[in-house]
């Protein structure tokens, strides 16, 4: 029991990107300080390339406020789409259900899935944005422009959002590291990232 708690606390400071700690009140707050701040450091320099990315397009996005407006919009659904899928892969590869023998198998699976879902997203997306305060009169020719750029982004990052949650753990797997390592806060980053470069790239 002890064996089994102390990796399942384990897998769960991997998925929050907190470090492992063995347990909560015996390890020292200096030791979880320096644990965490990794991860946060790690994760900060990674989120960073946004910026850069960002700096690169700023013409762009001044010229098309709405752009910046809606990345949270395509940013945060796509990481959720992303960290279902890993969850499932990650949670199938600790059961045995799948290895990475089933690697080619499993990701056509979930592009499979998630092909519909990006479409219904870039859907919701789009009349998200028609209808939205910023892009008054709604059918305009510049809420239309919007919301079809922002469609097709959404649907581009979810798609890309999938993969990675889907591949990552997998690749992660063969070179015997642990998959949840790729897990929530640094998926949700290479998302982040992944979002603003498909905006930015086709607005």
């Amino acid at each position: 029991i002890a064996s089994i708690e102390a990796e399942a606390t384990e897998d769960v400071a991997r998925l929050a990107a907190s470090g492992a700690i063995s347990s909560y009140f015996d390890a020292s707050k200096m030791s979880v300080v320096r644990s965490r701040a990794a991860w946060l450091l790690s994760l900060l320099l990674l989120q960073s390339a946004s910026a850069v990315v960002l700096t690169r397009f700023s013409g762009l996005l001044e010229r098309n406020l709405l752009l910046a407006l809606f990345l949270t919009m395509i940013t945060g659904t796509s990481g959720n789409a992303g960290n279902q899928t890993s969850a499932v892969v990650i949670r199938a590869l600790a059961t045995g259900e799948i290895s990475n023998a089933d690697a080619f198998k499993v990701l056509r699976r979930e592009l499979a899935i998630a092909a519909p879902l990006a479409f219904l997203l870039g859907v919701a997306s789009f009349f998200r944005v028609v209808f939205t305060a910023g892009c008054q009169p709604a059918f305009s020719g510049l809420a239309l422009r919007t919301g079809l750029t922002l469609a097709v982004a959404m649907a581009l990052t979810v798609l890309c959002a999938v993969f990675v949650g889907t591949g990552a753990p997998l690749l992660l797997d063969k070179f015997g590291a642990d998959p949840c390592n790729v897990a929530s806060p640094a998926l949700a980053t290479f998302v982040d990232l992944a979002g603003v470069l498909v905006v930015c790239s086709i607005g």
